[in-house]
């Protein structure tokens, strides 16, 4: 089954763009990600809930799982569109899919803070430290593969159908 590639508007590719790489798939990678760390602290290290492993363990470990899901996103997410946009002026991309990156490493950021307020974590001040220097990692790397994604893309021309 072949999808019918069709001219977007860059806010809708940085929308699409911006919802899978610095939404969905940090999420899907930190899911799986601290049941995988639950099950090695359970079979390696004898845990049986990880109650051991400190607060901040498993914070830089959460975070850590958001860069990379971050990274994942942007490659799989820039396949998805090469597969289904046709982009006709690529240079004008990468902008808005920034920009909309930085509104949801905020968001995440803001959310991540609200958490680290609200619970009974210590090392309060260490954890948000992680937390800025994982979101400003993560936007780093996902706007420098957005751009160089977009930009070495060559212009397409619109199909005579369309």
């Amino acid at each position: 089954m072949t999808t019918k590639r069709k001219v977007q508007s860059p806010l809708k590719v940085a929308i699409m763009h911006a919802a899978t790489a610095s939404f969905a798939y940090p999420m899907i990678v930190s899911i799986f990600g601290q049941i995988a760390v639950m099950f090695i602290a359970s079979s390696v290290l004898g845990e049986r809930d990880g109650q051991h492993l400190s607060d901040l363990f498993w914070f830089v470990a959460f975070n850590g799982y958001i860069v990379l899901g971050w990274i994942l996103g942007s490659y799989r997410s820039f396949a998805y569109i090469r597969k289904t946009c046709i982009l006709t002026r690529p240079r004008d991309y990468p902008k808005p899919c920034i920009i909309a990156g930085i509104v949801v490493a905020l968001i995440s950021f803001g959310i991540e803070c609200w958490w680290i307020v609200t619970s009974e974590v210590s090392q309060k001040a260490t954890l948000v430290f992680v937390a800025i220097i994982a979101h400003a990692v993560a936007w780093c790397l996902y706007a420098a593969i957005t751009h160089h994604k977009f930009t070495e893309c060559r212009p397409e021309k619109m199909p005579k159908d369309a």
